[in-house]
């Protein structure tokens, strides 16, 4: 089952609102300012317990699906299964408390289903290629690039025990004067010794791909697809 990004937002805005309209409703005549608290998003475990991963809070007014994609990424990135989001609204007991930030505790909250973030990897035995099932269904025996539309909506990053073997690594760069920040790259793995730079380690990796393997080519285009997608 896909994970539809859009639709998530749009889950997030009617709880917002409905949340909103029920805390006033119950502060109605009592006095009460309802003080919106904005957008809370934990990482879960496999148990949908909490696993401290990540716990952050999104204002009202930037969220957006390109942040909650963002939190969906961190937490496969983190090893964590689930992402949870809520909404709630603090309390003051009046005007002067308001101004003075003197809020009572949690007055409302509500919380939307968990999102399953697990990643179902699948690994085409042709061309060693890799995709979420989840996100782009297909078993490995119909290979989006072998056999059907020639890319993937969901691709994965091959497993990287060969590449450290050999001396180098495929990185996200944070950014430099050649390379954009969140784009991949090849790099000389230091603690290895096997390259004097980065270009070396580059250099050996379209060597071994032009030389017929698969693990290297597969690195390859996950890295000049990953980049196109990010420049696009």
């Amino acid at each position: 089952m896909s994970i539809d990004i859009h639709q998530i937002y749009d889950d997030c805005i009617t709880l917002s609102e409905d949340v909103m309209s029920r805390a006033k409703r119950e502060a109605r005549g009592k006095g009460w300012i309802v003080v919106s608290r904005g957008f809370e998003f934990l990482s879960l475990d496999e148990n949908g317990e909490r696993d401290e991963n990540i716990i952050d809070y999104v204002e009202d007014e930037k969220l957006t699906a390109e942040v909650i994609q963002e939190f969906i990424d961190d937490v496969r990135k983190q090893g964590s299964a689930f992402l949870a989001i809520g909404w709630g609204v603090d309390q003051a007991d009046d005007q002067e408390g308001y101004d003075c930030g003197d809020y009572s505790p949690m007055f409302d909250w509500d919380d939307l289903p968990n999102i399953d973030c697990r990643v179902s990897k699948v690994t085409c035995g042709n061309c060693h290629r890799s995709w979420d099932e989840r996100q782009d269904p297909a078993p490995s025996a119909l290979c989006h690039w072998c056999h059907g539309r020639g890319y993937s909506t969901a691709p994965l990053e091959p497993e990287q025990d060969q590449a450290h073997a050999e001396g180098w690594c495929l990185s996200e760069c944070s950014g430099s004067s050649r390379i954009p920040e969140g784009w991949h790259e090849i790099q000389k793995l230091d603690s290895a010794g096997t390259f004097a730079s980065d270009d070396a380690a580059a250099a050996h990796v379209y060597a071994r791909a032009a030389a017929g393997s698969k693990y290297h080519r597969a690195m390859l285009t996950f890295m000049e697809d990953t980049n196109y997608k990010l420049a696009s």
